[in-house]
């Protein structure tokens, strides 16, 4: 019943394939059209051509050996599109913090309990998403009371469903420093997709990244 429960709620924060990929080639098709071309090609075994449309990056990697290698030829295409979200001074009466690898994500738990509520309103018509929301929120809820002090599940899925889209400070421990802003990747393969982290501080260098797997064929 435990993994059940687990597998609910990384269910419930990741949505549909189908979706998935309706989204992305809906953004890609409205994105600048104006492409930039460039070719690498790493030693005789890939070449990598990179299509550059704004916030749009589109990689061909082909497999140069084909199936004379292994018997498999592993060219495929990433589409990845680009966002930014920047970290705020947050002004709560109570924060959540969850840690993900020494790295510290702080939301007001307020904003956090709006944010699942808005969900349980949006996946109305899927009981078994809201039944699992609903753990959620009330865990949440738990702690907002001061009965608990942490979530009674798993983390890391919520972390980055609250990083999407309400206001967040990111402190990592390891290298004592605060992050400025999370640069989004959203992609796409031949065979999955899902979204990558990266985290920048003041000095716009990426000290950190986390990756979401959000569907695989």
């Amino acid at each position: 019943m435990k993994y059940l429960y687990f597998l609910l709620i990384i269910l419930t924060l990741i949505g549909c394939q189908s979706k998935s990929k309706t989204d992305l080639q809906t953004k890609l098709n409205d994105s600048d059209t104006t492409a930039r071309i460039e070719t690498k090609v790493y030693g005789d075994s890939l070449k990598i051509i990179y299509e550059y449309r704004g916030d749009t990056i589109i990689q061909n990697r082909i497999d140069l050996k084909g199936t004379s290698d292994d018997g498999f030829d592993n060219s495929f295409t990433v589409k990845s599109i680009f966002s930014t979200r920047m970290a705020a001074e947050l002004n709560c009466t109570k924060e959540l913090k969850l840690n993900q690898d020494g790295v510290d994500f702080i939301f007001c738990l307020n904003d956090a309990i709006e944010k699942i509520e808005k969900d349980i309103i949006k996946f109305s018509d899927k009981h078994w998403r809201v039944e699992s929301l609903n753990e959620i929120k009330n865990d949440l809820t738990a702690i907002k009371k001061g009965e608990t002090d942490s979530l009674s599940m798993r983390t890391y899925y919520l972390t980055f469903n609250f990083l999407r889209d309400i206001d967040f400070s990111i402190y990592d421990n390891d290298k004592k420093v605060k992050v400025e802003k999370v640069r989004i990747e959203r992609y796409e393969t031949n065979f999955s997709g899902g979204r990558n982290y990266y985290l920048i501080d003041r000095k716009n260098d990426t000290i950190a990244q986390f990756n979401v797997n959000e569907w695989m064929r």
